[in-house]
């Protein structure tokens, strides 16, 4: 052993010898408690009109908000959480797995629709009070009738939710589609957008007379809090969805889903042209050189993992596929 070298020694039992006593597994367990608002949905397994079947009324996003409302209860939750949730609940694609079975979800349908009488806005407010009171008539207080709806039918539970529902979408039209907007921006952009691609989307709705409001923040928070259960493959096919359905008119929308694709591989687009494209260069005396040559190894096994998949930037981790393993190439393909 070298002189003034340290003895070989057991680091994680070094640190057990010299952490303070709270410093261990159950504080770091605090980084990664998932919200309950964002970990179980109600909606998707309730099986009750106009929550079940063809799932074709436009107000849905609208009772999710309502739902969510609920389920905080007397919980101060922020606003921007509450549209996760609601996100969560009707829009995002892939956490089918969060749903709650139909017998939970409707426990906790009813538990939150007792205490949706409250919701901030005053109009909503009176029609869920109004539908509760036709219900549940001759309640003695506020206390009474949130225990009525608690113990009663799911069905009528779920009539005082699509009343809010009703009067939540009168009141705010756009707002199912104002999400929809943040949901499809959120994955196709990864949750970046600039402030001047966002003014083009407003400014494109503006033009047929639809006036929206988006949210950068919101749009970073939607990606990620949900960007990590989705794929490449999943991003794919909602795209090809989304082409069915986006009318022809929405040209910044339309335009954002055509040009989805490579996106989040630029670098690797660029050096892949450069090297189809400009085969008389002096590759072989410039990978000659050790660097180049080592990244070079490295860009071809991105080749083979990403081959022709245009969305293949879409994946959460990209692995050996990462520009930073071939950084000298992409700065070489700028240069030029």
């Amino acid at each position: 052993m070298a002189q003034n070298q340290d003895p070989v020694v057991n680091l994680m039992d070094w640190a057990n010898d010299i952490r303070d006593f709270a410093d261990q597994q159950p504080l770091w367990g605090e980084f990664v408690i998932i919200e309950p608002l964002l970990r179980e949905f109600v909606l998707g397994n309730v099986n009750l009109a106009p929550f079940a079947d063809g799932f074709d009324d436009s107000g849905l996003v609208n009772g999710a908000r309502v739902l969510c409302n609920g389920r905080q209860g007397n919980i101060p939750v922020d606003d921007q959480m509450l549209l996760l949730a609601t996100i969560g609940e009707s829009l995002f694609p892939r956490l089918r797995n969060r749903r709650l079975d139909q017998e939970p979800a409707r426990q906790l349908l009813r538990m939150s629709v007792s205490q949706i009488v409250d919701f901030p806005d005053p109009d909503v407010a009176n029609a869920i009070l109004n539908k509760a009171n036709e219900l549940y008539p001759e309640q003695p207080n506020a206390a009474a009738r949130e225990a009525a709806i608690r113990q009663g039918s799911v069905e009528n539970a779920m009539l005082i939710l699509v009343a809010g529902m009703n009067e939540h979408r009168r009141k705010f039209p756009t707002f199912g589609t104002e999400l929809l907007l943040h949901t499809i921006l959120a994955i196709l952009k990864t949750g970046e957008c600039s402030v001047d691609f966002l003014t083009k989307v407003v400014d494109g709705c503006k033009m047929f007379g639809f006036n929206v409001n988006l949210d950068r923040d919101l749009i970073k928070a939607i990606y990620l809090t949900f960007g990590e259960y989705i794929n490449s493959r999943d991003v794919r096919a909602m795209i090809e969805y989304w082409k069915t359905l986006v009318p022809n008119k929405c040209l910044r929308i339309k335009l954002t889903i055509e040009q989805a694709e490579w996106h989040n591989l630029t670098s690797f687009t660029s050096i892949k042209t450069a090297l189809t494209l400009h085969k008389q260069f002096y590759w072989a005396n410039l990978f000659q050189l050790h660097a180049y040559s080592a990244q070079l190894g490295k860009f071809r096994i991105a080749m083979d993992i990403i081959q022709d998949d245009p969305y293949y930037g879409f994946n959460n981790n990209l692995g050996e596929a990462s520009s930073t393993r071939y950084c000298l190439l992409a700065q070489l393909e700028t240069a030029s």
